[in-house]
């Protein structure tokens, strides 16, 4: 049986999951890419480990073969107290990733430190990221720290995928700049959205010319 663990961002999973599971209308405006996963866990029968990282307290919630752990993130904190944070917050998420043993992990939240997530890799579990944002800022200078990450991400992690998820063709140009490869499978999930979202807007008004 498939196991896929999904290091998501700050979303409200609970709530969604339970959403989706009672086919309740959503709440959420635009594509809820937590629901797609849902969805394609169930098509194939999979166990699923998601960690959400929404502000205030930790939590761990199960359903069925559904294990959802709310890790928030370090606050309050800048420069080197905030990576070394992120270094600690990575190290006590490890044991829980290694005990649920993952056939794949999918990578969301916190991407300048997937390298902090590379021994997965050497425990044979692949990492597919998914990038919801560009890699560097496109318009502005990059600082040092950020070059530094990039390099750590790219050397650890980024070269050895074979296989990512983007949310904009700018994104894709990045990735393959920085990993310097044109055969990673590189697949798009742009946004959808419902036609029942726009259903309180009303129809546009013909103007007479």
């Amino acid at each position: 049986k498939l196991r896929i663990a999904y290091l998501s961002g700050p979303s409200e999973a609970v709530n969604v999951y339970l959403e989706w599971s009672e086919s309740r209308k959503q709440n959420y405006f635009g594509t809820n890419y937590m629901k797609q996963f849902f969805e394609v866990c169930k098509e194939i029968n999979a166990d699923a480990y998601v960690i959400t990282t929404v502000a205030g307290k930790y939590s761990i919630w199960r359903a069925d073969n559904l294990i959802i752990e709310n890790r928030p993130l370090p606050s309050g904190l800048r420069g080197f107290l905030y990576h070394l944070a992120m270094v600690a917050w990575f190290a006590r998420l490890a044991p829980k990733l290694i005990q649920f043993k993952p056939d794949v992990l999918i990578a969301t939240a916190n991407q300048n430190y997937w390298f902090l997530l590379s021994y997965l890799r050497w425990l044979g579990i692949p990492i597919v990221p998914s990038f919801h944002c560009v890699l560097w800022p496109q318009f502005a200078p990059l600082q040092r720290s950020w070059r530094a990450l990039l390099s750590l991400n790219r050397f650890f992690v980024l070269k050895h995928v074979k296989a990512a998820l983007v949310a904009s063709k700018d994104i894709a140009k990045q990735l393959r700049s920085l990993i310097g490869q044109t055969d990673i499978d590189i697949a798009e999930h742009l946004p959808t959205y419902s036609r029942l979202q726009f259903e309180a807007i009303a129809s546009p008004v013909a103007i007479a010319r």
